[in-house]
């Protein structure tokens, strides 16, 4: 018998976004070969990171038509729905020790690197290394505000659904008063740092007369420092239909390098019937443990997330 495919995973797999990586090398002189086709860059011997400027760029598209995900029907068809996202909360911590030697770099042959006067290994391991599964464990929830490191730059949607800009519209126009929030990069940032995506629907194709059972809101949350080692992707030895729609596949396959953000909590609102909560796929078990994940994170972080509170209470 065939396994039931899970609504709910589609959905998080094809809302992940998936950002172009840069690399930081701890030494001028490492070797890595005289070929860039086939050049791997090793955690040893530098820091792999994504610009915040990336990150929106990446987000691009779904701001403006919409993102997909493939819906299985009660009946076995499938059908598509389109979700719009928007911002719904960002926090980004910076650590002031961090800061000085990530914009102290070197160019050389086309790449950066840190000068050894500058690149201290337990200074940066933390952040190559940290998980989203250990974060809580490494954080103490009582020391909290010592913990996050230096706020630069928080915000936090509180408009209707519908009055609300295009999230790349709204990035823009927060940017302008808060240049680091397109300029960052992920390694200058501490792991307290996030953002929450809201994802309305829009539309199905085909159209579907009965509104109320597509009308599923979800609320994901997304590390912006990942784990080096859990969030690296690469086209390689992927096969092209199965990489979510913002993949860029233009691009050479042997070349192309990103770096992952899958949400690590979730809230959903107006779930109804079996179609996000299929108990014969586990979506249910899933979406439990991923909104305690969420209440717990935003304990972590002692911030009080008004889409959240609205989720979870209506």
């Amino acid at each position: 018998m065939a396994t039931k495919k899970s609504n709910l995973q589609c959905f998080l797999y094809n809302v992940t976004p998936s950002v172009d990586s840069h690399f930081l090398f701890k030494s001028p002189y490492y070797n890595y070969g005289s070929s860039s086709r086939n050049w791997w860059p090793d955690n040893k011997n530098c820091v792999e990171y994504f610009t915040l400027s990336d990150l929106w760029d990446s987000l691009y598209e779904w701001s403006a038509y919409g993102a997909s995900t493939n819906v299985v029907l009660p009946n076995g068809e499938t059908l598509v729905q389109y979700f719009a996202p928007y911002l719904s909360a960002v926090q980004l911590y910076t650590n002031e020790m961090c800061m000085l030697p990530a914009r102290n770099v070197a160019l050389q042959n086309g790449m950066y690197w840190y000068g050894n006067e500058y690149y201290n290994q337990d200074l940066y391991q933390p952040w190559n290394t940290l998980s989203l599964e250990s974060m809580f464990s490494k954080m103490n929830l009582g020391d909290a505000e010592n913990n996050l490191g230096c706020k630069y730059f928080e915000y936090f949607e509180m408009s209707s659904p519908y009055t609300r800009m295009p999230l790349v519209d709204k990035v823009q126009e927060l940017g302008q008063n808060f240049p680091g929030l397109k300029s960052l990069k992920s390694i200058e940032l501490t792991p307290a740092s996030w953002m929450s995506i809201s994802w309305y629907p829009i539309y199905t194709i085909p159209a579907q007369l009965d509104r109320d059972n597509y009308s599923t809101c979800f609320l994901t949350y997304h590390s912006l420092c990942p784990s080096q080692d859990d969030t690296r992707e690469t086209l390689k030895d992927s096969k092209s239909d199965e990489l979510p729609p913002n993949r860029n596949k233009g691009k050479q396959k042997d070349e192309f390098m990103t770096i992952s953000l899958p949400p690590f909590a979730l809230a959903s609102h107006k779930v109804n019937g079996a179609l996000w909560n299929n108990p014969e796929t586990g979506d249910g078990a899933l979406a439990e443990t991923l909104l305690c994940a969420a209440g717990d994170w935003l304990r972590q972080v002692q911030t009080q997330h008004h889409d959240f509170n609205f989720f979870i209470t209506h």
